[in-house]
Parts: C-alpha cells; structure tokens; sequence
C-alpha cells in the first residue's frame, strides 16, 4: 500500500496498420502501480516498438487513474493517453489517434479488474 510498483513486459505486438511494411514489432511495455486504498490506484503503461520503422521517433503512454466513490462500492476511472514524440512523423496525427483508441479498447478489462481487486481489498466497515 502507498509504493509504487513497477514490471517491464516484451511481447510480439501484432501490427494492422496497413502503411507499416511489418505485421508485427517486439514490443517492450513498461507498467507502473501505485496503490493507495484511501486515495485509489494509478496504473500507468509506457508502450515502445522495437523493430518498425520509425520505432524509436515515438513512445505511447496511459494513465487511469481509479478514485474510489463517496457512495457505494465503486470508483471513478480517469484515462488519460499520449503519444510523445522525439522526431518528426508525418503519420504523428494517425499514432495520436491510434493510441487513443487502443487505450480506450483496453480500459474496460483493466477497469473490472480493478474494481474487483479494490473490493476485495476495501478496509472493513466501523
């Protein structure tokens, strides 16, 4: 409770994108956690591409941020998403919007995760 956690993923992502020549990049995810019961759970995930062209131009990042509610038994998720970029793309605005999309694709499976973990972990009633 209250440190952060930190776990480093590399997988084989596959790619749909029709303009990139590859079908699939290695794919390195860098996944931080902060739990705080009281306040809620930040889960972050940084996001390279290893091996397409113009991998390393770019990094994508989430961010939800899970509050628990004042009523009940759940919580209010936040997402945030941003593609960083360190040189010039001409496809920067489909990443952008691409990014967006995945990150809004993922949320609801990390949601139902996560609510059923600040469940089970929630402090007893007084």
């Amino acid at each position: 409770d209250g440190q952060r956690q930190l776990r480093t993923v590399t997988f084989k992502q596959r790619i749909d994108n029709p303009l990139s020549p590859v079908r699939a990049s290695q794919c390195v995810w860098s996944q931080w956690a902060l739990c705080d019961l009281q306040r809620g759970l930040v889960f972050e995930l940084k996001s390279d591409l290893l091996d397409v062209p113009f991998g390393d131009a770019w990094s994508l990042y989430w961010r939800w941020l899970f509050t628990p509610t004042d009523v009940g038994r759940g919580s209010h998720v936040t997402l945030s998403t941003q593609a960083c970029f360190w040189k010039f793309l001409m496809w920067k605005s489909k990443i952008s919007s691409e990014t967006v999309r995945a990150g809004h694709e993922m949320s609801p499976d990390l949601e139902a995760m996560v609510r059923s973990y600040m469940l089970e972990n929630q402090p007893a009633a007084m």
